[in-house]
């Protein structure tokens, strides 16, 4: 036996408990948001999506999504499979991630607000301004304190403390900075 090698008992021991720590590890049910894989993943879909499909519609017509209708995991699955992401577990976590509402489907704006690259923080922000309003322009009348037709920071920053208790100021700022598709420093109707 060479100098500095272990019995074949003890390297067949290693091997077999790596293959069932990887096994497990594997097995384990991790939360998409909490799985470095799935978020990787996240990120190179993202960036795949950008340099394949003018936009996120574009996207969505390759999908086959219809109006009115929502993408199922059979479909996503297929669709994430010829752009080359083959990883059927990373997949399912991957949807489960984009499911934003759980209800079993990617909705449009569940996809649409992922490719314009719409965190969680931005989508529970739009969840709680809805349950505040009956209408967007209700929400934008109510932000636009200056009646100018437009909302820059100030207004919104000022909106995210006083009406629903955000009190970090560069996490408000992200979420302007997100909707604030244009980067025009204002939010527009």
């Amino acid at each position: 036996r060479p100098h500095g090698t272990a019995p074949s008992s003890a390297r067949q021991s290693t091997r077999s408990l790596k293959a069932n720590s990887h096994r497990l590890f594997l097995n384990r049910s991790v939360r998409p948001d909490q799985n470095i894989l799935v978020m990787a993943l996240l990120v190179d879909l993202k960036e795949d999506l950008k340099l394949k499909f003018k936009s996120s519609q574009e996207a969505l017509d390759r999908l086959g999504v219809k109006v009115g209708s929502n993408i199922d995991i059979d479909k996503f699955t297929k669709f994430l499979t010829r752009l080359g992401y083959c990883n059927e577990k990373l997949n399912a976590q991957l949807f489960q991630y984009l499911d934003r509402d759980q209800d079993g489907y990617i909705s449009k704006a569940e996809f649409i607000s992922f490719c314009a690259g719409h965190d969680r923080d931005v989508l529970d922000f739009k969840a709680r301004l809805r349950s505040e309003f009956k209408s967007v322009k209700g929400a934008f009348h109510k932000l636009d304190t200056s009646l100018d037709n437009f909302i820059d920071l100030n207004e919104f920053q000022a909106f995210c403390a006083n009406a629903l208790g955000y009190t970090d100021p560069n996490l408000v700022k992200r979420i302007f900075e997100a909707i604030d598709d244009d980067h025009n420093a204002v939010i527009s109707k």
